[in-house]
């Protein structure tokens, strides 16, 4: 064996979990993007008619009436993800990557 193969080869597994933990997150993110236009029931249900509710009710003034049944932070957030033009599906699902991420 050559000296840089060996030295490769102690790298990959001296680092083997971190190889893995890239390759377990690219995975998801192309599985996350493969998805991205995949409507749930829970999506169609509630999740949209609650964005559009608030987006047809002034946004951040709908709070005073509740809708929904989630927290107030997470309706705040969805009042003022609605004054945001972009398909409110990427945007409910952009949410939900940054919440799992914290």
């Amino acid at each position: 064996m050559f000296k840089f193969e060996e030295k490769s080869l102690n790298f990959i597994i001296k680092n083997a979990g971190m190889f893995l933990f890239f390759i377990v997150n690219i995975l998801a993110i192309i599985i996350r993007v493969n998805g991205k236009d995949f409507i749930s029931s829970d999506m169609s249900k509630f999740y949209i008619v609650w964005y559009n509710t608030y987006s047809n009710h002034g946004g951040i003034k709908a709070l005073a009436s509740s809708i929904g049944d989630q927290n107030l932070l997470f309706q705040t957030i969805l009042s003022l993800m609605s004054y945001i033009k972009i398909n409110c599906v990427y945007l409910l699902k952009a949410l939900s990557i940054f919440l799992i991420l914290f």
